[in-house]
């Protein structure tokens, strides 16, 4: 025996054993739904807790939602919308849908909901800039900034026709796969089948088969938790979007917002009357029902609010005088600005004028209407010290419903803004305008001067 049988642990007079073989059968894909949920929403006293630390805990969950033209995408979102709703509750969430338009989902100003949903319809061949890379792999700043909340769970879906025209960014930063066509190419079919595997694809196939025959199969899809090596069938059910109204938002293309603006442009907005009233900023400040961990913040958060209105002071002296950080003030701030101020505000414009109709809060309808003088009005506070009573532009925010129903029950539409740096109410009336004719495409020319008619041609020369 050689010093290199003896090495490898080889015994004289010992034949090679053969190692017994294995069948790597994948098991059968089971229905797991219920966990595919389980590892996108995290608890409920996850997102609402308060930490209240300046420091950013915020969640991201990241899809990508891949499958061609008619296998169901969009409507997997809003059925993932819907069970957000029913997990954290419709005020507590806000989801937008762009149309292969990753930018203008990161243009909008998210409100303050701890929940926000984000859905790029196909992203398949977008081309995304740095600025647009920066935001979207920092979403979770962006929503703290926005929101001014300091905690809550953002959800990115993308969605993808083919992984290979798509961007590296995009294909290789996500926590849960839906895959809900079989794919086309090798790329795209390697790709899968490293996540999914065999079983997946071929579960993918027998659907296919299936959708041709019974549209209900839109709603089956396989998914993988890269993290975990989990992988199963997910399945849901078609929604209709009006069931989620204004939870979900669909952002146009800037075509679209330039027609908007059109739209509005019916209306002409005159300035009515103006006043100062200084009262009424304590009044709000009254109506402030400020949700935290104890009547002793909330009664700090209330005194930095009102410092925030003087423009001798900034964050940093704000900070210095109740002992925290300049990034926790700005939060502050914001989330009073943007989720309690104006809920505050029409609170206490209700009891000024108790005989007038309230809808306040999230109702579609007129925030007032006063049908003693058949006006519908429509009420904000603005914290904006330039603003005059030649501010017309702010009329814009008028909502569509406010003029609905003015011209429906042949009201009168107002404005009514109260400024709270300046302590001034400032109020406009929105005349519609009307419509020219324009069914002649050749109107008739104006019928000349008989006079200049008949005038003889002076001839020079």
């Amino acid at each position: 025996m050689s010093w290199l049988d003896d090495l490898i642990g080889l015994k004289p007079n010992v034949p090679f054993l053969e190692l017994p073989s294995f069948k790597h059968e994948e098991e059968p894909l089971e229905n797991r739904t219920h966990e595919f949920l389980r590892r996108l929403f995290p608890s409920k006293k996850r997102i609402f807790k308060t930490f209240d630390d300046g420091k950013n805990h915020w969640i991201q969950r990241q899809l990508i939602v891949y499958g061609g033209p008619g296998t169901g995408k969009t409507e997997f979102f809003k059925w993932l919308v819907l069970k957000a709703v029913e997990k954290y509750g419709r005020d507590d969430v806000k989801a937008y849908m762009a149309r292969g338009d990753l930018e203008a989902l990161l243009k909008v100003e998210y409100p303050p909901k701890p929940v926000i949903l984000l859905y790029d319809d196909d992203a398949t061949l977008e081309k995304l800039n740095k600025e647009t890379v920066k935001v979207f792999t920092r979403i979770r700043h962006k929503c703290m900034e926005d929101t001014g909340l300091d905690n809550g769970l953002v959800v990115t879906v993308t969605g993808l026709h083919r992984f290979h025209a798509s961007n590296p960014l995009i294909r290789t930063n996500f926590n849960l796969l839906v895959v809900r066509n079989p794919p086309a190419g090798k790329y795209d079919h390697d790709f899968l089948a490293f996540y999914i595997g065999k079983e997946g694809l071929h579960y993918l196939e027998h659907i296919n088969d299936l959708r041709m025959k019974d549209e209900s199969y839109l709603g089956h899809a396989v998914f993988a938790n890269p993290s975990s090596g989990i992988k199963g069938v997910v399945t849901n059910n078609l929604v209709n979007e009006k069931s989620l109204g204004e939870v979900l938002e669909i952002i146009e293309t800037q075509s679209s917002e330039r027609e908007e603006y059109e739209i509005e442009d019916d209306w002409k907005p005159i300035p009515l009357k103006s006043w100062h009233d200084p009262e009424f900023l304590n009044e709000i400040v009254d109506e402030l029902k400020l949700k935290r961990s104890s009547p002793r913040i909330a009664e700090r958060d209330r005194e930095i609010f009102l410092l925030s209105l003087n423009p001798n002071e900034t964050t940093d002296t704000i900070a210095a005088k109740h002992g925290i950080t300049p990034t926790r003030v700005g939060q502050i701030i914001r989330r009073i600005k943007r989720a309690e101020l104006g809920y505050a505000a029409e609170r206490a414009y209700h009891k000024r004028h108790p005989d007038w109709e309230y809808h306040g809060g999230n109702s579609p309808l007129p925030d007032f209407i006063d049908h003693t003088n058949k006006r519908v009005i429509s009420f904000k506070a603005y914290i904006d010290s330039e603003l005059t009573p030649k501010s017309v532009w702010i009329t814009r925010r008028t909502g569509e419903e406010e003029k609905r129903y003015a011209l429906e029950h042949g009201y009168t539409l107002e404005m009514h803004v109260y400024e709270l740096c300046n302590r001034n109410f400032y109020t406009f009336i929105l005349h519609k305008k009307k419509k020219q004719n324009t069914n002649n495409a050749f109107p008739t020319p104006p019928i000349a001067d008989p006079a200049r008619r008949a005038a003889p041609r002076d001839k020079r020369g």
